[in-house]
């Protein structure tokens, strides 16, 4: 079982709901961008020990202020730079659909834990102001 966050509704799941599916289902919902996988458990009722913060990835962007600087430059948001950023960062060949959008499982995927799934709506507008900037 593979456990996903949705990110978009889907059947009777609504966007923030989680469910378990078969890995090869829960693959195929994350790579339509319905759902991102589920990145931490729900808390045990036994207490766990504080979380140790990871040492920060290079390939997951997480610095705000490189974003707040991006968003400035461009009109964009800080958020729709963040994923700008990340969209210029995707391999074409690999984590683009075939109509040729940006994958919304291979952006969330390179989002640090501490920010909210891309969702598909989002993911086109921002695409939109990549593929057509001013």
């Amino acid at each position: 079982m593979k456990q996903v966050r949705f990110v978009a509704g889907w059947l009777m799941y609504q966007p923030g709901e989680t469910a378990g599916f078969p890995a090869g289902e829960a693959d195929q919902l994350i790579k339509r961008g319905v759902a991102v996988p589920l990145s931490r458990p729900k808390a045990a009722s036994v207490a766990a020990p504080a979380p140790v913060s990871p040492a920060p990835d290079p390939q997951r962007p997480t610095d705000p202020g490189a974003a707040e600087q991006v968003a400035d430059q461009s009109g964009m948001s800080e958020r729709e730079a963040l994923i700008a950023g990340i969209i210029g960062k995707l391999d074409p060949s690999s984590d683009f659909t075939a109509s040729g959008k940006p994958e919304v499982g291979a952006i969330n995927a390179m989002l640090s834990d501490q920010v909210e799934p891309v969702s598909a709506s989002e993911r086109d507008a921002v695409w939109q102001m990549v593929k057509a900037p001013d």
